[in-house]
């Protein structure tokens, strides 16, 4: 299905991928508080009968309704779904997470963002979803509080504790496309290339790549994303050191500046 948005840009809807739960593919929309071992969650190939429904928009996919509920933030965290881990569903690669969440109006409100753009809010949102937990936007005088959105409306927000499992809070994810590394990497030493995860972006001369890592020097970090620390390392005399296994793409900075 195809949709002229509220930008004049195409949103698609596709369905692709499925949730898996103890190894296993289930159909989207099941109870996880039923499970009483709080099993593994992530994402994987398509199978018959269990495919999850996309919108397709800015070059993110996120899933038209929560996909597991019953679900606490906590546990998601715990399968690292919130800030996003790596998964692959039918060949591709794909960082799965949840949706970042802001004041209204600001670049962190991904939820408002998307409800802008969407020519009918019930494509991303009905009334049967309930709310969806989100990245936490950090309130200083309530910080054991986390973030959802959804519930009576499309635009609504609720805070609830991480452990809070209840049948209307559930998982809406979202996948951000990986880019491959170029299998020839090592021709890129001595070059300034842009090294991306997620929304952590690193400028510099590509100095060395190893089986899990690769340093650049005279590095320039053009943004903090909320793995940054997890992505890189800041070294004393200006280098960074990147885990390999967390980079979404490796591309020279002339590159780059063509395409923007």
């Amino acid at each position: 299905w195809r949709y002229e948005t509220k930008e004049e840009n195409i949103m698609e809807i596709k369905k692709f991928g499925s949730l898996i739960i103890r190894s296993k593919p289930v159909l989207p929309g099941r109870m996880y508080y039923r499970y009483k071992d709080h099993p593994t969650i992530t994402l994987g190939a398509s199978t018959p009968g269990n495919e999850i429904e996309w919108l397709e928009h800015d070059g993110l996919l996120i899933a038209t309704r929560n996909i597991l509920k019953g679900v606490s933030w906590e546990d998601l965290d715990r399968n690292e779904l919130i800030l996003g881990k790596k998964v692959e569903i039918d060949g591709k690669r794909y960082w799965a997470r949840t949706m970042k969440n802001g004041a209204n109006h600001t670049p962190n409100d991904e939820w408002g963002h998307f409800l802008d753009s969407c020519p009918d809010e019930s494509l991303l949102w009905n009334i049967s979803c309930g709310y969806s937990w989100c990245m936490n936007a950090v309130d200083p005088l309530q910080p054991d509080m986390y973030d959802l959105r959804g519930g009576s409306s499309a635009r609504g927000r609720a805070q609830y504790s991480k452990n809070s499992g209840l049948t209307s809070f559930g998982w809406r994810p979202v996948l951000e496309p990986i880019r491959p590394i170029p299998p020839d990497i090592d021709m890129l030493i001595g070059v300034d290339v842009v090294v991306k995860s997620q929304d952590s972006t690193i400028h510099g001369k590509l100095e060395s790549v190893g089986d899990y890592d690769l340093m650049l020097r005279d590095a320039r970090i053009k943004s903090f994303g909320c793995n940054f620390r997890e992505f890189a390392l800041n070294l004393p005399d200006g280098s960074v050191i990147a885990d390999l296994s967390r980079i979404d793409f490796v591309l020279p900075l002339e590159e780059t500046a063509k395409e923007d």
